[in-house]
Formats: C-alpha cells, sequence, structure tokens
C-alpha cells in the first residue's frame, strides 16, 4: 500500500482493511490488491442473499458498526459472508468459523452479536408450520358473500394485513396452494341453516414455512364433523406432512 504519513492515529482496523483486502494476515502490494479487491466485489455481486428478516439485521449491524468503526462496510462483512452466515446458521464460535470470511479476529469482535442475531430469528430453511382458528378470512374467497360482511370482523383491512405479515415472513396458506375455488368454508354460524346454505367463513388456517411447505401430503377440510349431534361450529382442517 505504500508510505503514508499522518497526523491521525492509526486505525485499530487497518489490519482487519488489509486483510480483507488481502484475504491473507499481511499486507500485500498494490497490484495483489486491487486483484483481491476485484474478486471479493465479483463475489459479492453475485451474492444469493434470502428474503428473510435476518438479511435485514445482519445488514444494519454491519452497517452500524462500520460507521463506528470509520470504515467501510465491506470490511466488517461482505455481502458474500453475509450469504454464508445465512446458509451456515452458526450458533456456536466454532460453526461461526466455519463462515467463508469470519475468522479468529472477526470472531473475537463481531461472533457474540452475530449469533445473537442469528438466534433471535427463525432460520429461512426450518420446517415450520402455524395453525389455528384465526378468526382472519385472508380474502373475498373465503367468506360466503363479501359485500354482506364488508366492514364487520373477519374480514376488516388490518386484519388481513396481520396475515400478510406472515406471508412476507415467508409462510404459505397451504390450503390455498391447494385449493383455489370459492366456498371452501371452516366455519358457519348456527343460526339460520348456515351450514346447509353454504354461510360460511374459512378462517381456521394452517401457514408452513417453504421447506414444511414443500412435502405438504395432504390437507382437508373435514366437513362431516360438522354434520354430527351438536357438532363445534368449526370444522377440523386436518393437514398431513412428512417431516425426516
Amino acid at each position: 500500500f505504500g508510505t503514508r504519513t499522518s497526523a491521525r492515529k492509526p486505525s485499530f482496523w487497518l489490519e482487519d482493511v488489509e486483510a480483507a483486502i488481502a484475504g491473507l494476515d499481511r499486507p500485500v502490494g498494490r497490484a495483489e490488491g486491487v486483484r483481491r479487491v476485484t474478486e471479493i466485489r465479483r463475489r459479492t455481486g453475485r451474492a444469493n442473499l434470502p428474503d428473510h428478516p435476518v438479511v435485514d439485521a445482519l445488514r444494519q449491524y454491519r452497517s452500524t458498526a462500520a460507521q463506528a468503526a470509520d470504515v467501510p462496510a465491506y470490511v466488517v462483512f461482505t455481502d458474500a459472508t453475509l450469504a454464508d452466515l445465512v446458509s451456515v446458521w452458526p450458533t456456536t464460535t466454532a460453526e461461526l468459523l466455519d463462515v467463508s470470511g469470519i475468522g479468529p479476529t472477526k470472531a473475537d469482535r463481531h461472533g457474540e452479536a452475530l449469533l445473537a442475531l442469528l438466534v433471535a430469528h427463525d432460520r429461512p430453511d426450518l420446517p415450520v408450520v402455524v395453525v389455528g382458528d384465526f378468526n382472519v378470512a385472508p380474502d373475498d374467497r373465503d367468506v360466503w358473500d363479501p359485500a354482506a360482511l364488508e366492514g364487520m370482523t373477519h374480514v376488516t383491512a388490518p386484519e388481513r394485513d396481520a396475515l400478510a405479515r406472515l406471508v412476507a415472513l415467508g409462510f404459505t396458506d397451504v390450503f390455498r396452494e391447494r385449493f383455489n375455488g370459492d366456498g371452501l368454508h371452516s366455519w358457519w354460524d348456527y343460526r339460520g341453516g348456515a351450514f346447509y346454505k353454504r354461510m360460511g367463513m374459512r378462517i381456521d388456517l394452517v401457514y408452513a414455512s417453504a421447506p414444511a411447505a414443500a412435502v405438504l401430503d395432504f390437507i382437508v377440510v373435514d366437513r362431516n364433523e360438522r354434520k354430527g349431534e351438536k357438532p363445534s361450529d368449526h370444522a377440523p382442517v386436518v393437514a398431513e406432512f412428512t417431516l425426516v
């Protein structure tokens, strides 16, 4: 990098800057540094980052750490390292050292914070299923008459927006993955023969993460249970997943 003259106290990050550029624990010549920076940028430009909240959290941490140290963000870690963090999803310091671009110095400096961020989020590759009586019909297909229910509970925009946040986290309404039609309900009022008039709503829902949705065997609303003596106003939704 040549000789520098400066009254400013050298940053303790200087070794990390050189190591990040060189990929080594020693300074290198300018030509080698340029070559390695180009390689870093090439890898960073094609990093495959999932659409997951942990990516935003890691980027925010990187930005804050870089500003505090007065260094470029890539010195903290590159997008390639970020992608590997999400892929490996380390839970210990030893596992963190298996991540590309994380050595002992970075693990010592950032390891505790990085591991805490990962622990605070669900892995995008874990099979997770969220089920229950949500009391919200996801869209107009899921109610017997949208006009009759306009402005009422179960169909308001804030309620549906809350469900949309699950989808934004990567969850899928797996019933709708299999069945797209109208009139497929799971709840009917006791009064006025609503069940036999097909005046119902689909408010009992099964949301699955991508790995779980991929191994869904079947899902069905068991309407026969609603026909029995003194039944619930809900019919059970039965889903089976093949999880190894």
